[in-house]
């Protein structure tokens, strides 16, 4: 049986037997069913997921009213660890209980050519010693033909140094600005700490290629120099 996302696999198959609920792991920059050294806890229920054929995590029925949340720990694979509010399991349909997840990329992840994003850092200030802001949400913005900004699905948060990897999945429908006689599209850099929101300002970046810090343009940005 084909575990690759986007191929449907029959209910009956992927839940053999009555179940609470089902939780799917994607890559958010493939999105690739992922499952493999993934390690899925539901806090507060007695049963651990069983993996079933189809790549899914299951939980066997039980009074789920003691759930707190799902922790998603990636591991050693590339992905930010996650968590799913008991309140975001409500309401799923009981003919088929199954949230989707995706997850997301951190800078070690393996980015193959046809990916279009940023890796870069979040600091403070621009000072001579700064401090890196740790766990903001970064996501790209893209600018459409209609001169609106949209935000990409996909969002990413900085790691202990500030780092972060944003990427950008269009889909068929979505028109990006072209830049003239070029492969790049006008972006910019949503980045969230709480209720504070701030974006960087205009970026051209290629498609189907990850733009990287280099010599000449480190793409570190300071929260401080960013637009509310």
């Amino acid at each position: 049986m084909s575990r690759a996302t986007g191929l449907q696999i029959p209910f009956e198959l992927a839940f053999e037997h009555r179940v609470l609920f089902g939780v799917e792991l994607l890559d958010a920059v493939t999105l690739e069913r992922v499952y493999q050294g993934i390690n899925v806890v539901a806090v507060g229920l007695k049963n651990r997921p069983y993996l079933n054929d189809g790549g899914l995590f299951v939980w066997r029925p039980e009074d789920a009213s003691n759930l707190q949340r799902i922790t998603i720990d990636p591991g050693l694979r590339p992905f930010e660890l996650i968590e799913i509010s008991a309140a975001d399991m409500q309401g799923l349909p009981p003919e088929r209980p199954l949230k989707t997840q995706e997850l997301s990329p951190t800078i070690s992840y393996p980015f193959a050519s046809g990916t279009t994003g940023i890796t870069g850092r979040l600091i403070e200030a621009a000072v001579a010693d700064p401090t890196p802001v740790v766990g903001a949400a970064v996501f790209l913005q893209w600018q459409g033909d209609d001169s609106d900004w949209h935000d990409a699905p996909t969002i990413s948060h900085t790691n202990i140094n500030g780092d972060f990897a944003a990427v950008l999945r269009l889909l068929p429908t979505d028109v990006p600005t072209r830049v003239p006689n070029s492969n790049d599209i006008s972006v910019r850099l949503g980045f969230s700490i709480g209720a504070n929101h701030r974006h960087s300002n205009d970026e051209k970046i290629p498609i189907g290629r990850m733009t990287r810090p280099t010599p000449s343009k480190k793409l570190i940005f300071a929260w401080q120099d960013l637009t509310p």
